[in-house]
């Protein structure tokens, strides 16, 4: 934040056009904050922020994109229609592109991109890539996203392009 950048904090933003909306993790590692391996305080914490974003987002009515860091976070935002694409990561394995019909009859379309190379530390190594790591390039047009193509990077110099996956447009 101090770098100019955006970050998500739960409210509604909007950047080049599109509509982001999203926060951070709510659970935290013993690296970084004293995680005590309560995990039913967890499970209560991306409830809670699951119920925050949908409600975030279908009050807003406008929300193109939601960022979280665990498909959990998003869930019945998800299937509640009131966005066109939930990212996410966690599971270190890609998942999607999925659409969702949502309780408003408007299609939802989540995807969980693979592992960044890291999970193994909650910080930046600063070394070179010695695992697969996936970005996701997503297409838009007028704010609304319209396709997704993950792209993987593996050890050696070996980049993987996945097809593009167009994601239907649905009507506010």
């Amino acid at each position: 934040k101090d770098k100019d950048f955006t970050v998500l904090d739960g409210k509604p933003v909007t950047e080049d056009g599109v509509r982001f909306l999203g926060d951070s993790d709510p659970r935290s590692s013993g690296l970084t904050a004293g995680y005590d391996g309560n995990e039913s305080d967890n499970i209560k914490a991306i409830g809670t922020q699951d119920d925050d974003l949908t409600k975030a987002a279908c009050d807003d009515g406008e929300v193109n994109v939601i960022a979280v860091h665990s498909p959990s976070s998003a869930k019945l935002a998800a299937q509640s229609g009131c966005a066109d694409l939930v990212l996410s990561g966690h599971l270190h394995r890609q998942v999607g592109p999925t659409a969702v019909t949502g309780l408003n009859g408007r299609s939802t379309t989540t995807l969980s991109t693979g592992s960044t190379g890291g999970a193994v530390y909650a910080f930046a190594l600063g070394s070179k890539l010695r695992r697969s790591a996936q970005v996701t390039i997503v297409t838009f047009d007028d704010g609304v996203p319209v396709g997704l193509q993950p792209v993987t990077f593996e050890p050696g110099g070996i980049i993987k392009v996945a097809e593009y996956a167009p994601i239907a447009a649905t009507s506010r």
